[in-house]
């Protein structure tokens, strides 16, 4: 993600995280002057104070996870 970042091959990165660990990384992909994107899920460690702080945007995806899939069906033409 930071060598990509580094290359200027993309404006957005999206991490589907939700540690601490992350929270240098997401520093330094916006230090190359990129946004960072969380998406996470609540229903397992959810997402670290630290972390949602340092992001530009973050998203609870457990509800795409957790729906049946005639639910899904409603949003996506299968």
């Amino acid at each position: 993600m930071l060598t990509h970042a580094h290359k200027g091959n993309y404006d957005i990165a999206i991490l589907v995280a939700g540690d601490d660990d992350y929270v240098p990384l997401v520093k330094a992909v916006k230090d190359e002057g990129c946004r960072v994107v969380l998406w996470f899920f609540e229903k397992s460690q959810g997402l670290s104070r630290n972390l949602r702080l340092e992001a530009d945007y973050f998203f609870d995806i457990s509800w795409f996870l957790v729906k049946p899939q005639d639910e899904l069906r409603k949003f996506y033409d299968w």
